[in-house]
Order: C-alpha cells, then sequence, then structure tokens
C-alpha cells in the first residue's frame, strides 16, 4: 500500500515522511490531484498559516480532489495539525474557507488562558499534554492518557461535539482529536510524539493496509 503525503508547500513533510520511512511504510509526495489516484491513504499535515495553505490546495487543485477523495470514504485519510484545522469552514486565523468537510470553525486560544491554581499560560501551547479519549467515539489508533506533542495557537470547535475522538486541556478543554468514517485528524503532531506517536502511525497503516487488502 502506497501512503500519500500532501505538499502543500507548507506541511512538516520531512518529519512525516521520515515517520513511514522508519515504519518502512511505501510513500509518495502528493503534490497534483493525479498523485492521489494510486495512494491507499493519504496523510495531510500541516505547520503554517490557514490561509496561506487554503490558497496553496486550492491553487494546485488539491482541494476539490481531497474534498472528493474524504467524501468518498473508501480510503483512510489522517489530517495533521494544521490538516486537521483545514477540515473545517474556516478559521479566526484568516479570510479563506476551509476544505469544509466538517462543519464548524477553527478558534485562536484566549490571551487569558489559566492553569487552576490562577497561573497564565502561553499562548501557542507547545510541549507534551496528555490526551483523553472520548468513550463515545474512540479509534482505535489513539490510547486513553497518551502524552502527546502539540504546536499550536488555534483549536478545532466542531459543530457536533460528536465528531470528537479525544479531547486535552490547555486552560480550556479542546479538540485533540477527530473521527467522522475514514476521515481523521489530529491537533498534535504524531511524528514528533517519539514512541507514542510512532504506534498511532502504525496502527494507521496497518488499518489501511487492511482495507486496501479487504478492497474496501
Amino acid at each position: 500500500m502506497k501512503v500519500a503525503i500532501v505538499d502543500y508547500g507548507r506541511g512538516n513533510l520531512a518529519s512525516v515522511a521520515n515517520s513511514l520511512h522508519y515504519l518502512g511504510a511505501d510513500y509518495l509526495i502528493a503534490q497534483r490531484p493525479t498523485d492521489l489516484e494510486t495512494a491507499g491513504a493519504v496523510i495531510l499535515p500541516g505547520v503554517g498559516a490557514f490561509d496561506d495553505a487554503a490558497k496553496s490546495l486550492q491553487a494546485s487543485g488539491m482541494a476539490p480532489a481531497l474534498i472528493q477523495l474524504a467524501r468518498e470514504g473508501r480510503r483512510p485519510f489522517l489530517g495533521i495539525c494544521l490538516g486537521l484545522q483545514l477540515l473545517f469552514d474556516g478559521s479566526d486565523e484568516g479570510r479563506e474557507p476551509g476544505l469544509g468537510l466538517l462543519p464548524g470553525w477553527v478558534r485562536r486560544f484566549p490571551e487569558n488562558l489559566c492553569t487552576p491554581d490562577g497561573s497564565r499560560l502561553k499562548v501557542p501551547h507547545m510541549g507534551w499534554n496528555t490526551i483523553d479519549v472520548n468513550p463515545l467515539n474512540p479509534d482505535e489508533i489513539l490510547q486513553d492518557q497518551s502524552q502527546v506533542y502539540f504546536v499550536h495557537s488555534y483549536y478545532a470547535d466542531p459543530a457536533d461535539p460528536a465528531v470528537i475522538s479525544a479531547r486535552c486541556n490547555y486552560g480550556l478543554p479542546f479538540c485533540a482529536a477527530l473521527r467522522q468514517g475514514n476521515l481523521r485528524a489530529v491537533q498534535f503532531h504524531p511524528e514528533k510524539s517519539g514512541a507514542t506517536g510512532l504506534a498511532i502511525l502504525q496502527t494507521f497503516l496497518r488499518e489501511a493496509s487492511s482495507q486496501e487488502s479487504e478492497g474496501l
């Protein structure tokens, strides 16, 4: 099975590619819609600004191709960080529309975030934190109470909270991961989350390979 890592000029391609290489996965860097045709799974990574990424995906023709692929629901799709945020209608970070695959908005963390004891929290949220898996929408690629690595100033606010597969708390509870059918996304960076992150990617790859072999 081949995994397409979407390249829109803003993604964290090297770290994701290095993780897949370590896991022995066959992957390609997808820069145009035709690159997605032979892929058994798709990863939309992300580091950067929402508007720049949205414009790049539209200019390359990747936006409509990704929308169609995700809506077909036949191939596993994983968004990472900005790749999660782009799935929504739009963001406080800019004016460009997102892919609109999930109703909802991406919001900026407020500047007055505090811990329960009143200590101020910095934005961006950067570093290791614990995720709480949603028992009503569990995902086999996630383990409850896992420590994973975040770098973000914005968080997704889904219109339907049922799509949330894990939450995290940074002054307020926020969506750390989501799942709807074959569409998944995580706000944290599995490629920077050590053995835990590699296990997440490995489980995603294993599931994708199983689906491909079954012709789903």
